[in-house]
Order: C-alpha cells, then structure tokens, then sequence
C-alpha cells in the first residue's frame, strides 16, 4: 500500500494546507492575486458536477463521510480542480480585502508569494514494501531526495520598489495576529464574527470566508461541531484501547533492539514512545537545527544525516517484520471498523446532513 507524504515547507495554512506563504519565491507553479474579471459568485467555487471519486474505495465506513469534507479520496485531478477554485477565490478576497486597506494586490511587488499546496512536492512512500523500505525506512530522512529534490529551493524575488516601511505595512496589512510574548501565536475563540477576522488582517479575513463556503469549514460550523466531537471521542476510544496486537508488536520491537515503545500509533502521544517515524522525525528536525555542512545535510554529505538514516532503515525494517508477525494491520483495521460501522448505524442522520452540506459546498 502506498501513502502520500509531504514535509511542511513552514508559513500558514488553510485547514488541509490548501496554500502556504512564505518571504520568497519556492521554484513552483505560483498564483498571484488577481485583481481582474474572474467572478466571485462562490457558485463558481467548484461545480456540483464531476465529483470524481477515485478508483480505490475506502473501506472504513466514515470515509464514505469524511471524504467529501476533507476533499480526499477524489481522483488527481478532481483535487487539482478543486484546489485551483479555492485558491482563485482566495485571491479574489484578498485582492477585495488589501484594496480596501489602499494596498495593491501585488504579493512579489512586496516581496511576498502565495503557492498552492500541489506547488509542493509530493512523494509516496511504501511502509510494507521490504525492498522500499530497506532503501529509505520511512522515507523521512531521504524526504528531499525522493521528492525530486525541489523541496525547500528558493530564488531571490525582482527588487521591491517598496521601502522596508511600506514592506512592513503591507505585511501588518495581511497578518495581524496578536502575539504572546513567549512567541506563541494568539488562538482566536470559534465564535468570532467576520469583522474580528478582519482586525487579525486580509488573510485570516479571507481564509475565514472560504472555510464558511467549502467542505472544509463545515468541522466547525454550529450545525456539526457536537459530531466531530463525537467522531473525536469515538477515534480517541478505540485507539487507546490496549489491544493485544499493540502489546505483540511491542514486545516484538523490544526483541529486536529498540525497546520503549509502548503503542504502534498512539495519535495523543509526542514522546520517544510513540511510534517509530515520530522519533525519526524528531532526530531529523534537531539535525536540521543545526547549522549545515558545506552541501547541506545531504546523506552522503552529513555523517549525523548518514548515521540517522542507518538507523531510520534498521528501525522501519524491524517495525515491518513486527508489523507482519503479529498481522497489525489487518487487526487495527478490524478494531477501527467495527467502531466505525457503529458510529455510523448510531448517528446516521447526523452524517447524511453532513454529506449534504459538504455536497452543497462543493
């Protein structure tokens, strides 16, 4: 089976990583705000015709839900189209938004580029593939090689022919967000008004307004936050229960060399005794801390890259041939299946008013 991955390039999302911001240029296909003719009748957002769903059907009953609001499980390029429709309207009210404040809409003008998030690249990895993984393990440290080695590059933007101070305002302009003097950023309440988005800038502004048009604003409309509360509480349930394949695999990774672990997935936990990948990834992120060797932290280049990604390998192996031996799998999948196809046979009506509305949206 394989998974998508992809590494967070940093800046602010929309809900699924719709787009990113960043001070420079990413060598990717970008958008610009358009101040020109494109309607903004949110009837054009995307149509409510052509909703391809991909070939492979999931097999977990909230998926026959959930996809319709995360916009996954669509094919390829069903999830272009919608992302291109999001992303023209997001443009549209940022544009509205920063004329409004006597700003053009000109983001490289000042210095600044929003990308979609296709502009980023993707890469699948193979988790129970043994010939994969004894090539990249988890595919973390190895991540920018196997994305085509596009991730992170960057060239210098044309000079602004805006001063440092009109660079600043035009930036206060779109984000305002409070700050708290540990560096943290300021959480706004869920009951906010459009008018309190507009005083934290033109893109919490705009990003507020999409959400109230598309699936992905529904987790957070009045009408379904008690289901996603319940979804929330049905998932924590089942996850933390103490199944006997947790406690197999465990124990077998114990005899293989790397005892600790606790839980194969355990989404609630970011300590060393989750799982595996989460550990890598951390070893990699304090690497990438540190100030890099002449070439970068390239494997081959790095010897602390080098030495993580053996040790990536012997981990992701072990944890498959555990995986394997005590049938995970299919025995998680089993437990969260039968959670599942309860919640559904208990709150049905609750879900067919979510599909409608994500349909309605869409």
């Amino acid at each position: 089976m394989a998974c998508k991955a992809v590494r967070w390039l940093g800046g602010i999302g929309l809900a699924a990583v719709l787009i990113g911001i960043t001070a420079c240029a990413v060598s990717a296909p970008t958008a610009s705000l358009s101040t020109g003719t494109e309607s903004s009748n949110t009837d054009n957002l995307t149509s409510n015709t052509n909703k391809i769903l991909d070939s492979h059907s999931s097999q977990f009953p909230l998926d026959n839900y959930l996809n319709l609001v995360w916009g996954t499980g669509f094919s390829q390029e069903e999830i272009l189209r919608r992302e291109g429709a999001e992303l023209q309207r997001l443009n549209e009210l940022l544009a509205e938004c920063l004329h409004d404040a006597g700003f053009e809409s000109d983001l490289q003008a000042y210095g600044m580029q929003f990308f979609p998030a296709t502009a980023i690249p993707e890469f699948e990895t193979f988790p129970n593939d043994r010939d994969w993984v004894a090539q990249w393990g988890y595919g973390i440290v190895s991540a920018e090689q196997l994305g085509g080695g596009q991730r992170g590059v960057a060239h210098e933007l044309p000079p602004s022919p805006y001063s440092p101070a009109e660079q600043e305002a035009f930036r206060q302009a779109l984000f305002n967000f409070p700050i708290k003097e540990d560096g943290e950023q300021w959480h706004r309440p869920l009951d906010w008004t459009s008018e309190q988005y507009r005083e934290l800038g033109c893109f919490p502004w705009a990003r507020h307004i999409l959400l109230e048009e598309t699936p992905l604003g529904l987790p957070s409309a009045n009408e379904f936050i008690p289901l996603f509360e319940a979804i929330e509480e049905m998932q924590s349930a089942w996850q933390r229960d103490n199944s006997p394949e947790e406690i197999e695999w465990a124990a077998c990774m114990a005899d293989n060399h790397f005892p600790g672990f606790e839980r194969r997935t355990d989404p609630d936990s970011y300590s060393d005794r989750s799982f595996p990948e989460q550990q890598i990834d951390a070893a990699w992120l304090e690497i990438l801390s540190i100030p890099a060797l002449p070439g970068g932290h390239a494997v081959g280049v790095d010897p602390a890259a080098t030495a993580l990604l053996e040790r990536e390998i012997t981990m992701a192996l072990a944890d498959l041939d555990c995986r394997t031996a005590v049938n995970f799998d299919a025995r998680l999948d089993a437990r969260r299946i039968a959670a599942e196809t309860q919640f559904v046979a208990d709150h049905r009506t609750e879900l067919e008013g979510l599909r409608a509305a994500a349909e309605q949206r869409s």
